[in-house]
């Protein structure tokens, strides 16, 4: 079922808040982490982050509150604000002339026809997969003037959108970012950071319909009027093993960067931002596909990250030692089963201790597990009677 509803986005905001306050981007208000973030491996992009955005915790980070032009990575923020302004994606809307571009345009596009009418969710498509500037304006000035109109006023509806959407970054508290458009085109005061971008990227997992969208590879979509859109993903990970998705951009003044989602060891979501990674251009500002490394960096980031952590189930039998038996003598049970992630090779000075109140129903909060690596409390899990 997509979540569409306003009560929804108050429910995320709500825990990317909690989240923020913890230092993680988004997880488990219960967590708390054993390490600090560490300094990547070497890779090309100026600036990182990853974090597994099921557990909130982060595992690498370099430069990541530095403000830095994301090109179209934009648009991760774009089609969030969409869905925020348009719960309905069966919505129909009629292509402009002012949004049509053309290859003389040399600008990133869907090929939107004037006059041709699609839906909501078609254009999303075609903004996520072929990265169109022109579903980003056609969406943009659509939702725009629904404001100014409910609002009763005149302007520019593509600026009311972009108004609305940095006045929604701020709210989150996403106090690197601020848009001056929705494509990602440049411009000085066009900015994010890595670690908000990765708060937004997994705002974007959390909706079904955009983490669909954003893990499809190619389609094909068509309009109210017949017309066909064959949409290709920009996309070179998917179809990697444990890709899910996510967004590229590109340009000069950016370099090459990349947000990626990949399944973990886990079960979890790993989310990978690189922003800033070399890539060639000629004179003309046309990019060298061959000189790209975003993609090869965001490969050494996810299988560094397997290799540099672990991800250990609390009752697996190679989690906490006596834990599953203690659990049973007590006729306890966790209500979180996600895994434990800590630095591989730790597993070893990992404790843990169950603290239980008096005899309480069944199905009741019984107490909690505290999991410990050394003296630092690393984990708290609640516990419930069983019978």
């Amino acid at each position: 079922m997509r979540p569409t509803t306003t009560e929804w986005w108050r429910a995320a905001l709500a825990l990317i808040l909690s989240l923020t306050v913890l230092g993680a981007a988004l997880g488990s208000p219960g967590t708390t982490v054993a390490f600090d973030p560490v300094a990547p491996p070497p890779v090309t992009a100026q600036a990182v982050y990853v974090y597994d955005a099921t557990l909130g915790v982060v595992l690498y980070e370099l430069n990541a509150d530095e403000r830095r032009s994301p090109a179209s990575v934009t648009k991760i923020g774009t089609a969030l604000m969409v869905r925020r302004l348009a719960p309905d994606v069966n919505q129909l809307v009629t292509v402009d002339a002012a949004d049509v571009l053309t290859v003389d345009d040399g600008e990133s596009m869907m090929a939107l026809l004037e006059g041709d009418v699609l839906t909501v969710e078609s254009l999303l498509y075609g903004l996520m997969l072929n990265s169109g500037n022109d579903a980003a304006n056609t969406l943009a000035r659509f939702l725009g003037q629904q404001l100014l109109e409910s609002e009763g006023g005149g302007g520019d509806p593509v600026q009311r959108f972009i108004a609305e959407m940095n006045a929604w970054f701020a709210e989150v508290g996403l106090s690197n970012t601020h848009f001056t458009n929705a494509e990602g085109l440049y411009n000085p005061d066009h900015y994010t950071s890595a670690r908000d971008l990765g708060t937004l990227a997994g705002l974007l997992l959390a909706d079904p319909l955009l983490a669909t969208i954003v893990g499809t590879a190619e389609t094909t979509v068509t309009s109210e009027f017949g017309n066909a859109y064959t949409l290709q993903n920009t996309n070179k990970l998917l179809g990697e093993p444990g890709i899910t998705g996510m967004k590229t951009g590109t340009l000069p003044e950016a370099g090459a960067c990349l947000v990626a989602s990949k399944r973990g060891p886990g079960g979890t979501n790993l989310i990978s931002v690189t922003l800033g990674s070399s890539i060639d251009f000629s004179e003309n500002g046309i990019q060298d596909p061959e000189s790209d490394q975003r993609f090869s960096d965001a490969r050494t980031l996810f299988a560094s990250a397997e290799s540099d952590f672990a991800w250990i189930s609390p009752t697996a039998e190679n989690g906490l030692d006596g834990l599953t038996a203690e659990l049973e003598a007590w006729d306890v049970a966790l209500t979180d089963e996600r895994p434990l992630v800590v630095r591989s090779g730790q597993l070893a000075a990992l404790r843990y201790t169950l603290r239980l109140g008096p005899p309480v129903g069944a199905n009741e909060e019984a107490g909690e597990l505290l999991v410990y690596d050394g003296p630092t409390l690393i984990d708290s899990r609640a516990v419930v009677q069983l019978n």
